[in-house]
C-alpha cells in the first residue's frame, strides 16, 4: 500500500487538470500546490522525513510507465484551452502550472527512467523531456553529469557565490555542448554517423513537432508550448543547482579527481519531497550508485543536508542573497568536517 505515496504526483496532475476544466483562478491549482502548499507543509512538518525507500514493489513503477500519457494529455489540453482563453490570470495559471508538471513531474520521472537498463523504459525518459524539448539533457545527465559531479567539468555543479541566473545558461549550454561532444565521440567511426547523431535527432524531431503544430494548429501553440518548455527547464536547472551547490571533488596527484562521495551531494529527507519526485531527495546514494531504482535509494547518514525540501529551497535559490546566507555556513561547516575527517583517517 505504500507504493500509493508515489502516486501523489498523479494526484496532483489529476487536480490541475480539473482546475483547466474550471478555468480562472483554478488553473493557478498545480503551480500553487507545488510552490505554496508544499512548501508550507515542509516547513510545517520540517522533521518528517524519509529515512529509507518507502517500498520496492515492483507495481510502484507503474506511476513511472504511465506519465508520458498522462503529461502528454494534459499539454494538449492545455494547449486547447490556452488558445480559446482571453484572460490573462488565466493564461499564467495553464503556463506555469502546466510547466512545474513537466518539468516538476516530468523531468524528474525521466531522470529516474534514463538511468534504467531497458532500452524502452529509456525511450519514455526521452519521452517525457520531449515534451519540453530537452532530450538531449537525458545523454549529458548519464554520461556527463555523474562522471564530472563536483568537478570544473560539470556544467550542472554550482561554484561557491554563484547565482543562481548565472548558472542557469553555464547549466543549459554547457549541457548541450557536452552532449553533442559526446555523441560526436562515439560515433567517430561510424560511417551513419550523422544519421545515429542522438542530439542531432531529438533537435530535427523538435523542430518538427513544432513547425507541425504551428501550420497544422496555431502558431500561438507553438509560442505557449515554448513558454511552458523554457519554465520546466528552468525548473530543472534550478535543481540541478541546489543538488550540488558549492560541492567540489579533490583533484589527485594522479590527475584524476578523487571518487564521488557521500559530500558530494546535497540531500533532503523530506517526506513531501521525496514522495512527490520518486526519491529525488536522496541523491547522495543515487549517485554513489546510479544503477539503483528510486526505490532502493537510501538516506546517507554522511551526506550534505539542505535545511528546507526541494520547493523551498528552490525558491530561496531565487534569492542569490538569501542563499547564500542559509547555505554558505553549512558549506564551510561540512568542509572542515571533511579536512577533520581526512586527517584522522587519511587512507
Amino acid at each position: 500500500m505504500q507504493s500509493l505515496f508515489y502516486g501523489i504526483s498523479l494526484l496532483i496532475a489529476a487536480l490541475s487538470g480539473l482546475g483547466f476544466y474550471l478555468g480562472g483562478l483554478w488553473t493557478w491549482t498545480g503551480f500553487l500546490i507545488l510552490f505554496v502548499l508544499v512548501s508550507f507543509l515542509e516547513l510545517l512538518f520540517k522533521k518528517l522525513e524519509v529515512k529509507a525507500s518507502l517500498t520496492k514493489e515492483k507495481w510502484a513503477d507503474l506511476w513511472l510507465f504511465i506519465s508520458p500519457v498522462y503529461l502528454t494529455a494534459l499539454l494538449l489540453s492545455s494547449s486547447a484551452l490556452f488558445l480559446k482563453s482571453t484572460d490573462a490570470v488565466e493564461k499564467w495559471g495553464f503556463t506555469l502550472t502546466t510547466a512545474s508538471l513537466l518539468g516538476g513531474f516530468g523531468i524528474t520521472i525521466a531522470h529516474e527512467l534514463v538511468h534504467r537498463p531497458q532500452a524502452w523504459q529509456r525511450a519514455l525518459g526521452v519521452w517525457n523531456l520531449m515534451l519540453v524539448h530537452f532530450s538531449h539533457w537525458g545523454i549529458e545527465h548519464v554520461f556527463g553529469h555523474h562522471k564530472h559531479v563536483a568537478t570544473p567539468l560539470d556544467s550542472a555543479t554550482a561554484k561557491k557565490n554563484q547565482g543562481l541566473y548565472s548558472f542557469w545558461f553555464q547549466d543549459y549550454f554547457g549541457g548541450i555542448k557536452h552532449a553533442w561532444l559526446f555523441e560526436v565521440n562515439r560515433l567517430k567511426n561510424d560511417s551513419f554517423k550523422y544519421f545515429k547523431n542522438r542530439v542531432l535527432n531529438y533537435f530535427i524531431l523538435s523542430v518538427v513537432l513544432l513547425l507541425a503544430t504551428g501550420f497544422l494548429i496555431s502558431w500561438v501553440v507553438v509560442t505557449y508550448w515554448l513558454m511552458v518548455s523554457a519554465i520546466a527547464i528552468l525548473l530543472l536547472l534550478s535543481v540541478d543547482y541546489i543538488e550540488h551547490y558549492g560541492l567540489t571533488r579533490e583533484l589527485q596527484e594522479s590527475g584524476q579527481y578523487e571518487p564521488v562521495k557521500a559530500h558530494h551531494s546535497w540531500d533532503s529527507n523530506s517526506f513531501f519531497t521525496n514522495t512527490i519526485l520518486v526519491n529525488l531527495g536522496l541523491h547522495t546514494h543515487h549517485h554513489m550508485k546510479a544503477r539503483l531504482t528510486f526505490q532502493e535509494l537510501q538516506a546517507h547518514p554522511s551526506s550534505m543536508k539542505m535545511p528546507y525540501g526541494y520547493s523551498v529551497m528552490v525558491t530561496m535559490a531565487l534569492i542569490p542573497p538569501l542563499y547564500f546566507k542559509i547555505m554558505n555556513p553549512k558549506l564551510k561547516k561540512s568542509n572542515q568536517e571533511v579536512i577533520c575527517a581526512k586527517k584522522n583517517n587519511p587512507n
